[in-house]
């Protein structure tokens, strides 16, 4: 399964994106001084939102829990190249998504809540990094897909 490189890329995708349920990816400092983390799940240590507003925040650990299955069952198709080629190029549209959605809600959670500071964690570009190491697999599923079609091209009839 490790036997190539991009098999490691993917690897290094996975625990990244396991780690955004962990650590936290903003914190807003209201006027009353206590800071309010925000995290993959929503806000961990603070006020309730409108109803309207937290309505949206399943999207965001469902799309982590997706990525991180998809990017599990990616490193386990090693041997199905057109397929862990395919699935490993949905995954990284899915990591663009939700830098965008974590984004957006880091954004509108000030508005929502009066919040006049923010402080963004490193962990708010893992799914940058994620989409890089991704993409970085995808070329390497590509050129060992290439490879073992050359291979077939000049092997002979007779032998397997």
């Amino acid at each position: 399964m490790f036997r190539y490189l991009h098999s490691y890329f993917l690897l290094a995708a996975l625990i990244l994106s396991s780690l955004l349920f962990t650590l936290p990816l903003i914190t807003y400092l209201p006027e009353s001084g206590k800071p309010v983390v925000y995290g993959l799940t929503g806000i961990q240590n603070g006020p309730e939102l409108p109803a309207g507003f937290s309505n949206n925040f399943w999207a965001l650990p469902f799309l982590g829990v997706v990525i991180v299955l998809l990017l599990f069952v990616v490193l386990l198709l090693w041997n199905r190249k057109d397929l862990q080629m395919r699935l490993a190029v949905f995954t990284a549209v899915l990591f663009l998504g939700l830098e965008g959605m974590m984004v957006f809600f880091a954004f509108q959670i000030p508005f929502v809540l009066d919040y006049s500071h923010r402080t963004f964690h490193v962990s708010i570009v893992f799914p940058l990094v994620g989409f890089l190491l991704t993409v970085l697999a995808i070329r390497g599923i590509h050129k060992t897909e290439l490879l073992e079609l050359a291979g077939k091209h000049f092997r002979p009839a007779g032998k397997s």
